[in-house]
């Protein structure tokens, strides 16, 4: 089956209009993510990423469901009492973006939605709303940074805090020349936006943190293997992270062979890092898989005994960043 734009707007839709039947508390539903880009594929799958607003608490805040093999639909769940200050969503490094770049309204009972939107995207741009976004973005970094001083083990959680504050940190330098940037595509946009607020060198930085840089390459099709099993088990719970859900498993795995087969080997092992240490976090600490997934952190550089010092680079990294940001920040004087 060829996989189109059209094809996948069209499957959005079809599932709008039967859930709203189902369900008379969504009151709006909105589309976001990469199907607004002009290329949503990579390795021939993509998900298809839809916002159901409702007007009392929903039971879940995410949902995955299944289309075809290549093509998943990631549905949000938000109370509509999360726009209540439209305003104050022009400073939300993440919500604010999604609703200000939407243009594929689904469905809007009573317009409400459209009214939304046209305040939050009301003066969106501004100066000091845009500092705002990428403030946050560094402040939620340096915060994760905290809650591992004096942490020596690379174990799951302290890992997944590490990368969540890197990720968080080269998000909020990204997020000075545009978007926030996706998962998949990581590492293939990261240089391009370091690049563009003239500081190469930090993605360089980030690659390094992240053991990404220094990797020993020749194994990377073993650890592949390692990491699908771990994620993909039929024993795994089923409480695990959404990337770990069978639905899921070709939209990482034909990225993931893509990206290798393109040489894109930092993306790759990006990818086995984020959804693995995920996944690490929510298994049991003796299941199986656990025992791989600490020879991979390992193979990566985070040792028991050094862990310390790259706690201590990522304070360095976060220090870079904050003073790239502040300057830009002197610079369109907000």
């Amino acid at each position: 089956m060829r996989i189109t734009r059209d094809l996948l707007l069209n499957s959005a839709r079809d599932f709008t209009a039967r859930a709203i039947k189902a369900d008379r508390s969504i009151t709006a539903a909105y589309l976001t993510g990469s199907l607004l880009t002009e290329e949503p594929l990579i390795g021939g799958t993509t998900d298809i990423d839809l916002v159901f607003v409702h007007d009392l608490t929903p039971p879940f805040p995410r949902e995955i469901h299944r289309f075809t093999e290549e093509i998943s639909l990631d549905l949000y769940h938000h109370d509509q009492s999360m726009y209540d200050q439209p305003r104050a969503l022009r400073s939300d490094p993440i919500l604010g973006p999604a609703i200000n770049t939407t243009r594929l309204i689904l469905h809007d009972t009573l317009h409400w939605f459209e009214y939304t939107q046209a305040i939050v995207t009301a003066q969106f741009d501004r100066p000091d709303h845009h500092a705002e976004r990428v403030k946050k973005l560094i402040a939620d970094a340096r915060a994760a940074w905290w809650r591992l001083e004096g942490k020596d083990t690379p174990n799951p959680k302290d890992m997944a805090i590490y990368i969540n504050s890197a990720e968080l940190t080269a998000n909020a330098l990204a997020c000075i020349s545009g978007l926030p940037l996706a998962e998949r595509r990581f590492m293939l946009a990261l240089p391009g936006r370091c690049q563009a607020v003239d500081s190469p060198q930090l993605s360089l930085i980030f690659s390094t943190l992240l053991g990404l840089s220094s990797f020993d390459f020749s194994h990377l099709e073993e650890w592949i293997v390692s990491w699908e099993k771990a994620l993909y088990s039929p024993d795994n719970p089923t409480t695990l992270p959404p990337a770990a859900h069978p639905h899921r498993k070709l939209y990482y795995l034909n990225a993931i062979r893509s990206l290798f087969e393109e040489g894109q080997l930092e993306s790759v092992l990006w990818i086995l890092l984020s959804t693995w240490t995920r996944t690490a976090v929510s298994l049991p600490g003796r299941a199986p898989s656990q025992k791989d997934y600490a020879l991979f952190v390992t193979a990566l550089g985070f040792k028991r005994n050094i862990f310390k010092e790259k706690v201590s680079a990522l304070d360095q990294f976060l220090d870079a960043s904050e003073e790239r940001i502040n300057r830009w920040v002197q610079e369109v004087g907000a």
